[in-house]
């Protein structure tokens, strides 16, 4: 699952094609939360959890466990009409 969550470091392959130092440059970037009892993931991980729970036939509660106030201004953002 944090697998999901994880990506290659850009730049630090992009130091490495310069042949610049990738000292203190981690190869992988990781957005998972590791918690005892669940995992948090970002949102746009949630298809690729799904496949992985199918493929496993498991399933999985999900739960949005941010702040009231936190989803209205992030709904906002994203609902504004573009600037003229």
């Amino acid at each position: 699952m944090l697998r999901v969550a994880a990506f290659h470091n850009p730049e630090r392959y992009m130091a490495r094609a310069m042949r610049l130092s990738t000292f203190g440059k981690p190869r992988v970037v990781a957005c998972a939360e590791n918690h005892p009892h669940r995992i948090g993931l970002p949102g746009g991980c949630l298809e690729g959890v799904r496949a992985v729970l199918h493929n496993a036939a498991a399933q999985a509660t999900l739960r949005d466990e941010r702040r009231a106030s936190a989803r209205t201004e992030r709904a906002a953002v994203a609902c504004a009409p573009p600037p003229l």
